[in-house]
């Protein structure tokens, strides 16, 4: 098989073959002269052929009348795979290893060191790609003037250690090798070395990561490259499987990657295989728009068994260039494509008074109930129920012998079962009982609610109307939504394509054959610079042309971009433009795509271009189908569908059955292949001669819950379980939503990349309704800096206002984590507040980054600001806001105001937002939604109390300075004969001389953190979980500081020690390292702030883990090489720190070693835990090893505190090794 087009061997003509192989079913379009055909067939059926792809090809020649074998006649063959997409989640790839810079082995693994679940007591972590990593000692260092970053060879790589690590990796039995050295992307000859070796030596696959992906990150470039190592044998082992199936063939065989662009065989593996699959469908959809069939930007909705896949189109493909997959971060350019956990598989579930759907998936085995396999109750079943999906119309594939139809009265049964246990629910409440059909279109809502939100993602998220826009539907099960997806969204209009069962092969027939260079760059952009642009473009032209060749591809087209940021931020934006533009139009692209995307720029800034791409494409198809017959409109049958708690005669129509232009009144059921197509009650809909389905919706017909908030005058409304798990959704929605505007318009690394902040939203009283998953010790302590601003400034509170807070006394944590709260009327009320958090690296203060390790008073910590209207009705006070910073000795004013403003604008986006929504669903619907989803939490918290009643439980432990913390909790029955319990902490220390004083706020984090981890459940996490509280504290402690008391530490060390404490008295699990390990350094030129993870304590169910933040925090850690590019220092060692975990029946999580030499002078504040005493193992497991401090010069090490500050020259060093977490169980 090779990519040269060969010419026709008979006067027919040739066939176009497109194939999207899935995990179930294999998908073929195939097109010869104006001829079509589309069938599916099995992915995996052994007793009838050995690989589904190649019997589709031989099914194809045979339908159009040719021998199977006549392999000549095939023109192409395009193909979509989820064979590496499979190998990735199934961890089913090739072995290799990771041959990395010696001391940063452990980099990989410990990535950005946060947990995905920051509720999971037992915390799961990606498993790495890799199975063995060996070091080289080579160093490339890299400085940074302000305007243009330079790199030096320190070490250069040696030959004979090269050889040396190479056979003994041979001799460990890999034949696949990633290699990953630090700044390879600007420096490559050590790469370059050990790849000549390798090939010499015989390995069959070297993957070298400034080849692979040339960014200047490690991480993500690192994460590629062994996705590389790792898949790409696995696709060329299926590929040569292929042909030899096959057999030989002339045509040229065509992969689709990732980014929906076609490559050739020989180039198809690793993180561009991934996604093979679903870009097929998103290439398909966008046809619509590239045929000018529609007119307005399209957002795709594939929606399959067990998640939805949402993108959006506008005659450019969206890609992205930062990506997890499969928990790990990539930046491998790929179409950004938004997943959910949401799909027919999708399990329904009733906890704690609300709905569920998902995450948990019913799989294929058991599958739904009505699969007949004794499975679980699911959206399918929910559409079974309520006639959506007919049984008749659907494979009868189930069963013992696999011939029966989906079994309807199982899934009513199941659907009955639970039923009981809601309605009993909704009587207590005064509500009326539900249906079956009730309770399954509530699910669907739900569910729905669920598939809008990556909608709003690619969209509002971006700075989109969604509402402009039309949802094109796709997939198994994506038609069946569509209609409801769509009015959720105000989307007035759903078209589903013809193909829409095959949609990813469609549009495989559609895809151009592309090849994506990139330059790394790090200049900003200038006049001179763009000189150096212009040449890295022309290099690439050059490249793109002789590799086209190759493939027996010309170039067509050629996409020039920059990736550019703001200089000082990590966020860049992919800006399209020409080759010979000036530095004023790459600007004024910049300037409009960021205005576009974040609602401000600031004109004062430099912009840095990061880096220059290059997408070069061959062979777009035209976009046209074949014309369509007309057909006679009979329904093939009429059926009872159910919407909105009444069943109506629904007619059930075939796509190819239908009149032109003929107007479908819904309800109805429409057939695309095994698809269905739900057309609701008062939608129309039509084939017009596209051959595509056009579903218009009367939105103005769609019932909300607001027809009962103008009926109603009532102080608050009842809400049932479903309209209750909506409204959840979409506050938590509005909270991510908030978070990631301030991500994303944020200055600092601290913020932006760290992701050091949190968002929130209040109620009118200042009571947490919702919150993103962001960083624990804020969220309980953000409601108590909003109430503050109520009782301190209640009554002139306006309007477009936007109030600062950080001081103790007023609900603050500790000084640089600076506090916005905006209020927000209707209809010149007060309703409601949106509030965000964030962690400035500087404000001010004896030292910089602003904690110091010896403060003895607040003031020595920074700038102090009680409740101030910074933004008064609009206006930003900056002049207050400077003046306090200079009094306090901040360093970094200018990026301060930039993060503050940020801030800002997520609590604007925020307001927005729910202000929306309640011009959805009414004022008075939304603050009872409100109140009552706090309920829910604090009923979740009572029943987790009442195995407690009657008991007293306690627990202490104390600081390295013998500070104790104890804790002795009562629950007792309260009168209204509920659980309540009383956490008193008043037998904790006097409050210190020193700083680790922690203000009451941060215990309320604390308690509501270990309370929330402890119930186990998906709940929201909101003022409820305190309802059924009493916190006791002692005036003047270590935990209720007098004011004027220094707190720097309290926030960051405190914190932790109160969980472990909290989680020793409930025996949940042993110690982790109880610190957040603060390091801050800097000089008068630039602050920079880390925190450092370690390991997790071990509990019953699992091992700690190793290397993680726990508990109080879950912030990122900058990546080594951009670490490096801004701040003076070299990142010598960073690690496991081996064997530091406590021993036990099942082991504490190891800690972490980092070591930074510094290349100018700076000084440095440490501010950490657990130096003198050792977190506790449980259950007779060992404690974890205490942490330990060193500043090294000239190799020699001297001990430091674990709070101190020192002054390091160049060339010194310094060095953390954070503590393990303790074991759990004897052995």
């Amino acid at each position: 098989m090779n990519n040269n087009i060969q010419s026709a061997k008979s006067a027919q003509p040739l066939i176009e073959i497109s194939i999207d192989r899935g995990g179930t079913f294999t998908d073929v379009y195939a097109r010869m002269g104006h001829q079509e055909q589309v069938f599916k067939l099995l992915s995996e059926d052994p007793d009838n052929y050995p690989d589904a792809p190649s019997e589709g090809i031989r099914r194809t020649l045979q339908n159009f009348g040719l021998a199977a074998s006549a392999l000549e006649n095939i023109k192409s063959i395009r193909m979509g795979t989820t064979v590496a997409t499979n190998a990735l989640l199934e961890r089913k790839g090739q072995r290799c290893a990771l041959l990395t810079t010696a001391g940063l082995e452990d980099v990989l693994s410990i990535a950005s060191q946060a947990r995905p679940d920051i509720f999971a007591l037992d915390i799961q972590l990606p498993s790495n790609l890799f199975d063995a990593v060996f070091a080289i000692d080579e160093r490339i260092l890299a400085s940074n003037d302000g305007e243009q970053t330079r790199y030096l060879v320190e070490k250069a790589a040696d030959q004979q250690q090269i050889i040396q690590q190479l056979t003994k990796i041979k001799q460990a039995g890999f034949e696949s090798i990633a290699v990953l050295f630090m700044h390879a992307h600007a420096y490559s000859d050590h790469e370059l070395l050990v790849g000549k070796i390798a090939k010499k030596m015989g390995f069959s696959q070297i993957s070298l990561s400034h080849q692979v992906l040339p960014v200047r990150k490690l991480l993500p470039r690192g994460n590629t490259t062994v996705m590389d190592a790792y898949l790409t044998p696995v696709t060329h082992q299926y590929l040569q499987g292929f042909a030899k199936s096959l057999g030989q063939v002339e045509a040229p065989l065509w992969l689709m990657q990732s980014d929906g662009g076609l490559t050739a065989a020989k180039d198809f593996g690793g993180a561009g295989a991934v996604l093979s699959g679903p870009a097929g469908g998103v290439v398909g959809y966008a046809s619509l728009y590239a045929a000018q069939i529609v007119k307005k930007p399209l957002i795709g909705f594939d929606m399959g068994g067990t998640s939805t896949d949402v993108s959006r189109f506008d005659g450019h493909f969206e890609i992205s260039f930062e990506n997890e997959i499969a928990g790990i971060a990539t930046a491998a350019p790929r179409l950004d494509i938004k997943t959910v956990a949401a799909g027919g598989g999708s399990r329904l579930f009733y906890r704690n008074g609300l709905l569920h759907t998902g995450p948990e998936s019913a799989g294929a085995h058991p599958g739904p109930v009505c699969y007949r396999k004794n499975g679980y109750l699911t959206v399918t079943d929910a559409n079974l129920v309520l006639g959506r999906i007919q049984a008749d119309f659907f494979p009868a594939i189930f069963g013992e012998n696999e011939n029966l139809p989906l079994d309807v009265k199982s899934s009513r049964v199941a659907f009955k079962q639970l039923l009981k246990q809601v309605n009993l629910d909704l009587i207590d409440k005064g509500l009326a009982e539900k249906t079956i059909e009730q309770l399954a279109s509530d699910f669907l809502d739900i569910a729905n609610e669920n598939m809008a939100a990556p909608v709003r993602e690619v969209s509002v998220a971006q700075g989109y109307d969604v509402r402009q826009h039309l949802l094109a539907a796709f997939g198994g099960a994506g038609p069946q939504h569509a209609v409801a997806v769509a009015s959720k969204l105000g989307i007035n209009q759903v078209v589903v394509h013809r193909f829409g069962g095959v949609l990813s092969a469609v549009g495989l027939s559609f895809a151009e054959v592309s090849r994506r260079y990139l330059t790394p760059m790090g200049g900003l952009l200038n006049d001179d610079y763009v000189k150096t642009i212009i040449a890295a473009f022309s290099t690439m032209q050059q490249q793109a042309n002789r590799e086209m060749q190759q493939i027996s591809a010309e170039v067509e087209r050629l996409e020039y971009s920059l990736s550019i940021r703001l200089q000082g931020s990590v966020t860049t934006l992919e800006v399209i433009g020409q080759l010979d533009w000036s530095v004023m139009q790459w600007q004024q692209s910049f300037t409009q795509l960021h205005q576009q995307r974040f609602g401000h720029v600031d004109p004062s800034r430099p912009l840095e271009v990061e880096e220059a791409r290059l997408l070069a494409t061959s062979g777009g198809k035209s976009q046209q189908l074949e014309p369509i017959v007309s057909g006679n409109h009979q329904a093939k049958a009429e059926v009872q569908s159910c919407f909105s708690g009444d069943w109506f005669d629904t007619p059930v129509y075939d796509l190819d059955n239908l009149i032109i232009d003929q107007v479908i009144t819904g309800p109805a059921l429409v057939m695309i292949g095994t698809a269905t197509v739900v057309i609701e009650p008062g939608c129309n809909a039509k084939r017009k001669n596209d051959g595509h389905l056009w579903i218009d919706i009367n939105l103005q017909n769609k019932q909300s819950i607001k027809q009962l908030d103008k009926q109603s005058s009532l102080q608050e409304i009842t809400l049932d379980p479903a309209q209750l798990s909506i409204f959840q959704h979409r506050f938590s929605s509005i909270a991510n939503q908030m978070g990631e505007m301030l991500r994303r318009t944020s200055v600092s690394v601290n913020i932006r990349e760290r992701l050091d902040f949190s968002c929130a939203l209040f109620d009118r009283k200042g009571s947490l309704v919702a919150n993103a998953p962001h960083v624990p010790v804020h969220l309980g302590a953000m409601s108590s800096c909003v109430k503050a601003v109520i009782k301190q400034l209640g009554d002139q509170l306006k309007a477009d206002d936007c109030v600062l807070v950080n001081d103790p006394c007023f609900g603050g944590s500790h000084l640089p984590d600076l506090t916005t709260v905006t209020p927000v009327f209707i209809d010149n009320e007060l309703s409601f507040f949106t509030a965000s958090r964030g962690h400035h690296a500087d404000i001010g203060g004896i030292v910089p980054g602003s904690m110091p390790a010896f403060s003895t008073s607040i003031d020595q910590e920074g700038a102090r600001f009680e409740p101030v209207r910074i933004i008064k009705q609009g206006v930003f006070d900056q002049q207050t806001f400077v003046s306090i910073l200079k009094k306090s000795g901040a360093r970094k004013i200018a990026e301060n105001i930039s993060d503050l403003q940020a801030q800002a604008a997520a609590d604007r986006k925020g307001s927005q937002l729910i202000q929306q929504l309640m011009k959805e669903q009414g004022e008075l619907t939304v603050l009872s939604a409100m109140a009552q989803i706090q309920k829910i939490s604090q009923q979740a918290v009572e029943n987790f109390l009442k195995p407690w009643l009657g008991k007293k439980i306690a627990a202490k432990d104390f600081l390295d300075d013998d500070s104790e913390i104890s804790v002795e909790i009562e629950v007792y029955l309260a009168p209204d004969k509920q659980p309540r319990a009383r956490f008193d902490f008043s037998g904790s220390s006097d409050q210190q001389a020193g700083n680790q004083n922690t203000p009451q706020a941060v215990t309320r984090s604390a308690v509501m953190y270990v309370l929330r981890v402890l119930c186990q459940q998906s709940l929201p996490l909101n003022e409820g979980f305190l309802a059924p509280l009493e916190l006791c504290f002692r005036e003047n402690s270590i935990l209720s500081p007098g004011a004027g008391a220094a707190v720097a530490g309290g926030n960051v060390t405190t914190s932790q020690r109160i969980v472990d404490v909290l989680f020793q008295a409930f025996n949940a699990a042993a110690d982790s390292c109880g610190c957040m390990n603060n390091l801050a350094f800097g000089n008068a030129d630039f602050g920079y702030y880390e925190t450092l993870g370690g390991g997790s304590g071990a509990s019953e169910n699992q091992a700690g883990a190793d290397g993680v933040h726990t508990h109080m925090t879950n912030t990122r850690l900058a990546d080594p090489e951009v670490l490096e590019r801004r701040c003076p220092v070299i990142l010598r060692q960073f690690g496991y720190r081996k064997h530091s975990g406590g021993q036990g029946v099942h082991k504490g999580g190891d800690g972490l070693t980092r070591t930074l030499e510094f290349t100018q002078p700076v000084h440095a504040s440490l501010m950490t835990e657990r130096r003198d005493i050792a977190p506790h193992g449980l259950v007779g497991g060992s404690d974890g090893l205490p942490g330990v401090n060193w500043k090294i010069i000239d190799g020699i090490k001297e001990s430091l505190s674990g709070r101190c500050s020192v002054d390091l020259q160049v060339g010194e060093s310094l060095q953390i090794n954070t503590p393990g977490g303790g074991g759990w169980g004897k052995l």
